[in-house]
């Protein structure tokens, strides 16, 4: 993901936000201070011998494992509750982190989003054909699309509709 955003492997991080970078505490407490989905400007020295630039990278989640990661509560949408896609990515099964799109991090049980056979872990990429990248804009097309029936266009390359006519 970083190389998407202009940094290569050398470059030295000097600010961050406009912020000097004294060490990798600084660098990781501000990142820490930014939520997912901000723009975050860098300072960048590629080396001694080439001038700095400004590169603007958007922060997503990194995956520790099988833990949750929080950074807010969680708003559900017809019993799933939905994070960042980097925030399940798994680098040893997936090389590319999963883009566009978000991870379906709770299915409640009695739930529309079950009886539509969603599963903890699918990314949804389209919300009624609209690409979503954040579960903000996930919830926003959800919302948006009605109480009905929604069609939730999967990475799998699969389509589920979501009704609010749950199977009894």
């Amino acid at each position: 993901p970083a190389e998407a955003t202009g940094l290569h492997a050398g470059d030295v991080l000097t600010h961050l936000e406009g912020h000097l970078l004294r060490g990798t505490e600084d660098l990781l407490l501000g990142l820490g201070r930014l939520s997912p989905g901000t723009k975050a400007s860098l300072r960048v020295r590629p080396s001694k011998d080439v001038p700095a630039r400004t590169v603007e990278a958007v922060l997503t989640k990194y995956p520790l494992g099988n833990r949750q990661i929080s950074t807010a509560a969680k708003e559900t949408w017809q019993g799933i509750q939905v994070d960042y896609a980097s925030a399940v990515w798994d680098p040893s099964r997936d090389a590319a982190l999963p883009h566009p799109g978000v991870a379906v991090t709770f299915v409640q049980s009695a739930s529309a989003a079950k009886d539509a056979a969603l599963r903890v872990g699918s990314i949804i990429e389209r919300v009624e054909g609209q690409i979503v990248d954040t579960p903000d804009a996930f919830f926003e097309l959800a919302r948006r699309a009605g109480n009905e029936s929604v069609s939730l266009t999967l990475k799998s390359g699969g389509t589920v509709v979501v009704s609010s006519q749950r199977k009894e």
